[in-house]
């Protein structure tokens, strides 16, 4: 089963993680992530953890698994990839070079380090290029914190609401400014639905919607009113859930796993779920740092305007308010 070590950190300053990849749909039972520490003039094994315990996520060609476990940062300090106990993979640090190590799927063996490319709490991580050299990477450690929906979401179409997970690339969805639109590209993530990555539920009413919906802390809904043009000079606006944080209203709803779905247009556009107007996917800036490789190349297959850093997609729909503005008209 093709499989490897993705991405990692050790030093501290981006959180010591481990993050794999392997083929989509991989049964992952038998791989296991070994952690390595210095001791004396050796490297011996730690601790073992089951890869299929880290948060998953996938772009439909990798599954991504990410595991935050404590890592030395060296010397004679370093992981393996094992499949069902021979190592497929490995990576040590430190300044000694070769290191000796024991214990695992390495006992016995002499690994060469890589140095110390992270050092003095770096907040970067660590990427194999085409060659396999570790070369330094700004963090994604597999996340996808930006607007999306939950599974089993309702989206209104041309031939009445479907839920979000069977919607196709080119299936018509209504929206507010435009009329029915095709979908360009749909995608789904499923993470760790703890912590920054919780779910959102807004209940029944409180944002036009005729069921409660659950979306990601950064996805934006579409508000009106005397409020929005008295403070911000606009009849509508678009803030997100997280801004909206009210207790028995808009609430965090943590649970281990959520599978997030986003869909994209041709443009930026407000469409109805539950009911409820709120934002597609707009792929620019942060957000499109976040994707991974092959989501990226996908979606600039489609918008070739958009460039490196996504910014070529064009404006959001409407004014988008930043945190302290939606807590104000929350309020």
């Amino acid at each position: 089963m093709p499989a490897r070590i993705n991405e990692l950190s050790y030093d501290g300053g981006a959180g010591d993680f481990v993050e794999i990849r392997v083929e989509a749909g991989a049964d992952v039972s038998d791989l296991v992530l070994e952690v390595y520490g210095k001791t004396g003039p050796r490297s011996t094994l730690d601790a073992t953890y089951a890869v299929g315990s880290g948060s998953f996520t996938t772009d439909g060609t990798y599954d991504y698994y990410v595991l935050s476990v404590p890592l030395e940062d060296g010397p004679r300090a370093g992981i393996a990839l094992a499949d069902d106990g021979a190592a497929i993979g490995s990576v040590f640090w430190g300044p000694t070079s070769p290191i000796s190590v024991r214990g695992g799927s390495l006992d016995g063996t002499s690994q060469d380090s890589i140095g110390t490319p992270l050092r003095n709490n770096s907040t970067n991580s660590l990427v194999p290029d085409e060659n396999g050299n570790w070369i330094l990477n700004t963090p994604t450690v597999g996340s996808q914190n930006f607007p999306c929906l939950v599974e089993g979401t309702r989206i209104l179409t041309p031939k009445g609401e479907a839920p979000i997970e069977r919607l196709r690339t080119g299936d018509l969805v209504e929206t507010l400014d435009h009329g029915a639109q095709p979908i360009r590209w749909i995608g789904c993530s499923e993470v760790s639905g703890l912590e920054e990555m919780a779910p959102i539920r807004i209940a029944p009413g409180v944002l036009d919607n005729r069921r409660a919906i659950e979306v990601s802390p950064q996805h934006r809904f579409l508000l009106a009113g005397w409020k929005c043009e008295l403070l911000f000079g606009m009849e509508e606006v678009l803030t997100s859930a997280k801004s909206l944080l009210h207790e028995g209203l808009v609430e965090r709803v943590p649970r281990p796993r959520v599978r997030y779905y986003h869909v994209l247009f041709d443009r930026h556009e407000i469409i109805f779920a539950e009911g409820s107007a709120t934002e597609s996917f707009h792929p620019g800036d942060f957000i499109f740092d976040q994707l991974s490789e092959q989501t990226r190349a996908e979606i600039v297959a489609l918008f070739p305007e958009l460039g490196a850093d996504g910014e070529g997609y064009g404006e959001t729909a409407r004014l988008t308010l930043k945190a302290f503005e939606g807590h104000i008209l929350a309020a």
